[in-house]
């Protein structure tokens, strides 16, 4: 019974620190934004769902973010296979290395990056000019600035997507392996095969943790490109951020925070559903 007491009082006291943390925030954004805009309770709501910058920005968020975690989780997954046939020393040497860009500040990644990818000045550019070729521009095109900073996130996190998929990988038996390679099974056949079918739940949960992340990122796109050029990399933080700064209306900020938390909620919702369907599939 004394077990079963201190049980319920950790998941109360969970409960009650998601409360405070997170529910009782959300909610006062959500009554914030049904303050009185132009005479309307509902007028921050046609404000926001009004402007073409906001619905960029949430189209841009969502393609920064599942751009970002299908490259992390394919690219990790990949690092996560061949580190995992390399000795325990090799890999302690190779999780410094990719672990590296993971614990440095957001800041200083901005520093390097700008460093790197500036237009005409950067040094990526100024290797291209050697060559005799036109500046690559990846921060000042239209077509190129969100991939290049899908490239840039990839890289800071990278790190801690690898030593997840290795640690997923691990929990697989040996003896299948054996198995596979006793029915004459080459690497591209045992992933697809073996690998993929049992690393699902992981493959699945990977995702969904760096879309999250990514869909909250703000010092990559607001320092990198400042949103532009032309608003092709204005998220959904960053827009907010500048609405609350520059609009005397919290309202109309908190708006476009409740339609971002409804998004958020809706995905959570798709994915716990598909989870289950799966469970209930196998």
């Amino acid at each position: 019974m004394r077990g079963d007491r201190r049980l319920y009082a950790l998941a109360l006291g969970a409960l009650a620190l998601v409360a405070i943390t997170d529910v009782l925030p959300s909610l006062y954004v959500i009554a914030m934004s049904f303050s009185p805009v132009r005479g309307s309770h509902a007028g921050a709501y046609r404000v926001i769902l009004r402007d073409s910058v906001f619905a960029r920005s949430l189209l841009n968020t969502a393609l920064f973010s599942l751009g970002s975690a299908v490259f992390q989780i394919a690219v990790g997954l990949a690092l996560a296979r061949a580190i995992s046939h390399l000795s325990r020393k090799a890999q302690t040497w190779w999780f410094m290395v990719l672990l590296a860009p993971w614990l440095m500040s957001e800041m200083a990644s901005v520093v390097l990056w700008r460093g790197i990818l500036m237009a005409d000045v950067g040094h990526l550019d100024r290797w291209v000019h050697t060559l005799g070729l036109p500046s690559l521009r990846l921060l000042a095109g239209s077509r190129t600035a969100l991939p290049a900073l899908v490239i840039v996130a990839t890289w800071q996190g990278i790190g801690f997507t690898t030593l997840f998929l290795l640690g997923a990988l691990s929990a697989i038996p040996r003896n299948l392996y054996r198995a596979a390679s006793v029915s004459g099974l080459g690497s591209c056949r045992t992933l697809v095969c073996l690998e993929l079918p049992l690393l699902t739940p992981a493959l699945a949960a990977g995702f969904v943790a760096v879309a999250m992340r990514s869909a909250g990122q703000f010092a990559l796109p607001a320092r990198l490109t400042m949103g532009g050029p032309m608003h092709t990399t204005t998220m959904a933080s960053t827009y907010l951020l500048e609405r609350l700064l520059i609009d005397p209306t919290p309202a109309i900020a908190a708006a476009g925070g409740s339609v971002v938390l409804a998004a958020f909620v809706l995905v959570g919702i798709v994915v716990w559903r598909l989870r289950w369907a799966g469970a209930a599939a196998a």
